[in-house]
């Protein structure tokens, strides 16, 4: 399929992101308005809009005021069918019987971007064009079995990492008294290990053979995992608990070991005595015929194999096993080199404590948001309710603001077309401030976040419900300009971080989620009839990386102080405005309008066109025609020969399918032959007592064929 051809104009260029691709930055510019490039507007087209819905999602007296101003007139609800624009909530449209060139606010398909669930889908799948680890926090929709078990493994790796850098922050600082038991950091760097073991190391020999690896946490060591706590590392019952257990099984792994060595012994003069046997029979003159002497040499070069398999498999077993003798320079040598490789993941840095905040898939404003560091009461939390959850890696190391609170950043962004992909970025931004200090020492009531809600989360709405919110405080109304915003980052970082780093990173990710849903968004019909403006919700980590946090469909453009009452209306002015309007023939007098704010184009990808249909059915891609075959002479056809050879191959494949079944039969009867033997052997020395199965298999001596009446009679 070729793309269209388009006037090469000037570019938009942004800054590329880790490991993303060329192709993200090829940005082609000369958008103009939607109107202007769909001619979706005839002059003679009544112009009639309706506004449904909540009331409080918009300024809808802006949006009223805006649109009888372009000479359009309000139908009532229900009535007017043949409107050019209605302006509402999804719920409220039907999409079939949408067709240019009426207009709607919304894309049928948003929830794959508005939605946690489905942003955290789309932006994970293996079919997104982008690595979501560079800006979008681990998340896990909690909807079926299979993701809440990753999640819970996740979970597990996610704390042995912590108690890892936890364990070497606390020896670098030399708080060597207080720090974590190092039967506990051996656990841990069992788990990472064990995780971060790629396929070349599973590699068995010559043969290729790999391995089946188990990634899971095992219960023991959860056990010594879970009863962490990073107030108090030097305490730790399970840990204690273990220690007694480990004793107890070394204990007994020696009395094992012990019989063992003398079972052992004893097959060993067995095998001694068959061996003088053989050798005594064939000075005697019976010597076994060449067909058994090959044999014999087959056998014996399977039993080589196998032991060689079984001892590389020994070795990698004993690799995950090594770290649980590991102590004092050696054990802090292996962390480092473990924390080495960890650092290469992009997340790397959030984590300090396993913290995870779960959210209500559908929620809005912060409702039902539970911030924890405990598997079991997420776990709790999440089920039996009415609705989904999604659980995300909460950022620990946030930016610091305001003293020492957290904030995020309220970004807006419009889509006015997904053929080609349109996207605009709104030129002004403003951040939302949390009323506390952050602090990860107390999580208060961790059932609700009635309390650290004012810590955690920066919500106008929660906000509000603080007894120092003032709204016409600089620090108390709980937002900022991004004017103040730049200027504090310019005192902190030494240089204009927020004109090099984050603004374009903020954009960068824009473009980079709505590429994702892209073709999630295109599979409705009627996505021509629409547009829509989303607010993006940003956070800054303490090395200003630029994380996303969510989008919202219906953004609330409610002025609620100073701040927002100054974007919140011209940011809706302005949207209607690059949707009707045709560029400025005057650059210059555009970017001075309204004190500055505008749509800026950022993004227009390339435009594909449609396929043409006939009047009775679509495009026909099948093949007609008959087989030519290649002409011959006459007489009689002679392709015995070639039918021999494929009968000869057939069969010689299967013959080595019957010789590999033949051998199979005689290994596993050989094997059940040695057991019985062993089995009935230790009964004999044990007096009667039984010994497990997996302890017979360990022995490495063999009882021959010439001793197995002797057994009985030992």
């Amino acid at each position: 399929m070729a793309f269209a051809k388009k006037p090469r104009t000037t570019g938009i260029e942004l800054p590329k992101m880790p490991g993303d691709s060329p192709a993200l930055t090829q940005r082609t510019g000369s958008m103009g308005s939607l109107a202007a490039s769909r001619k979706r507007l005839p002059t003679n087209a009544p112009k009639v809009f309706v506004i449904t819905g909540n009331p409080e999602s918009a300024n809808l007296d802006v949006v009223r005021q805006e649109l009888l101003t372009r000479g359009f007139t309000e139908g009532a609800v229900g009535e007017a069918e043949d409107f050019l624009l209605k302006w509402g909530p999804r719920s409220k449209v039907d999409w079939r019987s949408l067709a240019p060139p009426q207009l709607v606010n919304h894309y049928e398909n948003d929830a794959a971007l508005t939605t946690k669930s489905g942003l955290a889908e789309n932006l994970q799948s293996t079919s997104s064009p982008h690595d979501a680890r560079q800006f979008f926090p681990s998340c896990f929709h909690l909807d079926r079995a299979s993701a809440i078990f990753e999640f819970a493994q996740e979970f597990k790796f996610s704390k042995a990492c912590c108690v890892l850098k936890e364990w070497l922050a606390h020896k670098e600082a030399g708080i060597v008294p207080e720090t974590f038991h190092d039967e506990v950091i051996r656990t841990a760097l069992v788990v990472v290990k064990r995780r971060l073991e790629d396929i070349d190391s599973q590699l068995m020999g010559d043969t290729d053979e790999a391995k089946q690896v188990d990634y899971m946490v095992k219960k023991r060591e959860w056990d010594v995992l879970s009863a962490v706590d990073f107030e108090n590392p030097g305490e730790n019952p399970a840990c204690q608990g273990w220690q007694q257990l480990s004793l107890k099984r070394k204990q007994s792994n020696l009395q094992k070991k012990q019989l063992l060595e003398r079972y052992d012994r004893k097959l060993q003069q067995i095998a001694e005595h068959g061996k003088a046997k053989t050798r005594r029979k064939k000075r005697e003159g019976s010597v076994c015929s060449l067909k058994e002497a090959k044999e014999e040499e087959e056998e014996v070069e399977e039993k080589e194999e196998e032991a060689t398999k079984s001892l590389t498999r020994e070795r990698s077993e004993k690799s995950l096993e090594e770290p649980m003798k590991l102590s004092g320079s050696k054990l802090m040598e292996a962390v480092t080199a473990v924390l080495g490789c960890l650092k290469e993941h992009p997340q790397f840095h959030l984590n300090r404590r396993n913290i995870w905040i779960l959210k209500p898939s559908n929620s809005l404003r912060g409702h039902g948001i539970v911030v924890e560091n405990d598997l079991e009461r997420l776990l709790r939390h999440a089920r039996g309710k009415s609705c989904s959850y999604v659980c995300q890696k909460y950022i620990e190391n946030p930016l610091l603001i305001g003293g020492a609170r957290k904030h995020d950043i309220r970004q807006w962004a419009m889509v006015t077309s997904l053929n080609p992909l349109t996207i605009y970025f709104f030129s002004e931004c403003y951040v939302r401030i949390a009323a506390e200090d952050y602090s990860l020492d107390d999580f208060g009531d961790r059932h609700s976040m009635a309390h650290d809600g004012f810590k955690h989360l920066t919500h106008t709405v929660i906000m509000k419900n603080h007894p120092n919110f003032n709204p016409d405080d600089e620090d108390w109304r709980c937002q900022w300009t991004q004017e103040r915003y730049r200027t504090l980052l310019l005192e902190k970082a030494g240089y204009d971080v927020w004109k090099d780093k984050i603004r374009p990173a903020m954009q960068q990710i824009v473009v980079a989620s709505l590429l994702s849903v892209a073709e999630v968004l295109t599979k409705s019909d009627n996505h021509s009839c629409c547009f829509q403006l989303f607010g993006y919700d940003f956070m800054v980590d303490e090395n200003y990386n630029v994380w996303l946090l969510e989008v919202n469909d219906i953004p609330m453009l409610q002025a609620s102080g100073p701040v927002t009452s100054r974007l919140c209306d011209t940011c809706l002015r302005q949207a209607f405005r690059t949707i009707f309007d045709a560029p400025s023939s005057n650059p210059e007098r555009s970017k001075t309008d309204e004190d500055n704010l505008h749509f800026e184009p950022l993004y227009r990808g390339p435009e594909i066109p449609k396929l043409p249909k006939t009047a009775s059915q679509g495009l026909d891609f099948s093949v007609d025609g008959r087989k030519l075959l290649p002409k011959c002479s006459p007489g009689p056809v002679r392709h015995a020969p070639s039918l021999r050879l494929s009968a000869r191959r057939d069969q010689e494949l299967q013959d080595l399918v019957d010789k590999r079944r033949l051998r199979e039969g005689k290994e596993q009867q050989e094997k059940e032959r040695q057991l019985r033997l062993r089995r009935s052997l230790a009964k004999k020395l044990l007096g009667g007592k039984s010994i497990s199965s997996p302890c017979l298999e360990q022995l490495q001596v063999q009882v021959p064929r010439e001793v197995e009446g002797s057994v009985g009679t030992t």
